[in-house]
């Protein structure tokens, strides 16, 4: 389970700013889940004395998509937010 602990504003609409920072926030969850699953799998492997299993690889596969989406969302609020600035 990914825990995220996210500030939220007092005005009713968020800036670029914030939703880049927001992303920001989710994307490092995410960093912090891919390191646990990893390590996770790594032990177990240890303990049982065995290969990692198909299915690690597919929640740190799962994990590292979503950063990458994340990425490109920000990358997106990031040229929205220049579109934007007054020139």
């Amino acid at each position: 389970m990914i825990r995220i602990n996210l500030k939220r504003e007092k005005e009713p609409h968020m800036t670029e700013n914030t939703n880049i920072s927001n992303l920001e926030t989710l994307r490092a969850a995410h960093v912090r889940e891919r390191r646990r699953v990893t390590q996770t799998a790594l032990d177990s492997a240890s303990a049982n004395k065995a290969a990692v299993g198909v299915n690690w690889g597919q929640d740190v596969m799962r994990q590292q998509e979503l950063i990458e989406a994340i990425d490109r969302a920000i990358a997106d609020e990031q040229k929205l937010a220049t579109a934007a600035a007054p020139r």
